[in-house]
């Protein structure tokens, strides 16, 4: 790519100058980044889309790119800005981390209208262009193992996934494990357990018997907690260890344990129609009321870390919440501001972090959107 005047340097340009790692020196890259207004401190996303027909990656003179990025263009005032970039038949997007699921959202409808076959890959969100290497480097991963399924894959993995697995093991093994038959159970897909159950005893089998014993427990009580069963009246965890009375059997204790307790839950998950969907909004809701004042908490953590894919979950949010995850994020935030105008002396700019919103600004117009007053406003009709 030919030098240009940074100075005078598009934003896609510019764009295409950190993807191609072509800069000389830090400074060059700073001024590569103030070019595409990466505000100290607010966090910046970096997506990738792929789209492919019949088994071939388009290119960027395509129709069907051509148009999807025509429509995206007319949306940008509702998008809040955004740049992109071709690289190798990619498009990329440089965009507030704030708004990324609106962002992918609008992706995967204007691609669904297109009837196009679509894949996007998102890497962490970063504020630091020094990070863009390794950013882009997680985006391109992500997008590598997006499939028909999974086709938004995000490389953040287990935000907010119960790290109790991991006390005494040090060892991420056992999430993994958990994540899959969690999947396994969600898609009511007995066959798979086969494959995943021997991995699982091969380490259980190295270990002594009382890390053991509370590694299969507590894969129970998260894979309960994660379908909400673990209240359920019908369903408490079997324990058939007095079956066993020589210590050299209480491994196939344990696998027979965890084996029965696994039937026994796939059995009642086929028993509730709609179980699996309704779990995951409520599991999400949960996962909002107690991170709304993350600024990137998005709906495609909260997938990851419940094991299911975002089109799923967001196609549950509008099946069994009535809203899409933004406008029930957007009116949690919107009702904590509200009780906070009503406690003592906040400045606006207070409430606005608290809520979850790095820019003041932004704050004032969603809220205006919602209550028709500015929030100052809001507070003086409140006394």
């Amino acid at each position: 790519m030919g030098r240009v005047s940074i100075a005078n340097m598009k934003k896609n340009d510019a764009l295409s100058h950190l993807i191609l790692n072509d800069l000389a020196g830090r400074d060059e890259y700073c001024r590569i980044w103030n070019v595409l207004d990466g505000a100290p401190g607010e966090m910046k996303g970096l997506l990738i889309l792929r789209i492919v027909e019949e088994g071939k990656m388009l290119s960027k003179d395509s129709a069907v790119i051509s148009g999807i990025l025509s429509e995206m263009a007319l949306r940008r005032h509702k998008l809040y800005d955004y740049t992109e970039s071709f690289h190798n038949n990619y498009v990329v997007f440089f965009i507030r981390y704030s708004v990324i699921d609106i962002f992918i959202d609008t992706l995967i409808e204007l691609c669904e209208e297109k009837r196009a076959d679509y894949y996007i890959g998102i890497g962490s969100p970063f504020n630091d262009v020094s990070y863009f290497s390794i950013i882009y480097s997680e985006a391109l991963d992500a997008i590598g193992r997006s499939n028909a399924k999974y086709r938004v894959n995000s490389f953040r993995k287990d935000i907010f996934t119960p790290k109790r697995l991991l006390n005494g093991t040090g060892d991420r093994f056992w999430i993994s494990i958990c994540q899959e038959l969690i999947e396994a159970l969600d898609q009511k897909d007995f066959s798979r357990f086969p494959e995943i159950l021997p991995r699982l005893f091969e380490k259980v089998n190295q270990m002594d018997h009382n890390t053991a014993f509370n590694i299969c427990i507590e894969m129970l009580r998260t894979i309960l907690e994660h379908f909400g069963l673990d209240t359920y009246e019908d369903y408490q965890i079997k324990y058939r260890f007095d079956l066993f009375c020589n210590e050299d059997n209480l491994y196939i204790a344990f696998r027979t344990t965890f084996i029965d307790n696994l039937l026994r839950i796939f059995a009642l998950l086929n028993s509730v129609q709609d179980n699996g969907g309704r779990q995951a909004v409520r599991k999400s809701k949960n996962i909002v009321e107690s991170h709304y004042s993350d600024p990137n908490l998005s709906l495609l953590d909260i997938a990851n870390a419940l094991g299911v894919s975002y089109n799923y979950l967001s196609s549950c949010f509008k099946q069994y919440a009535n809203s899409s995850f933004v406008d029930y994020l957007t009116s949690v935030r919107m009702n904590q501001a509200v009780k906070m105008l009503g406690q003592g002396d906040h400045k606006v700019a207070e409430i606005a972090q608290a809520v979850g919103y790095n820019s003041s600004g932004y704050f004032i117009t969603v809220f205006k959107k919602k209550y028709n007053l500015s929030p100052n406003d809001y507070k003086k009709r409140m006394r």
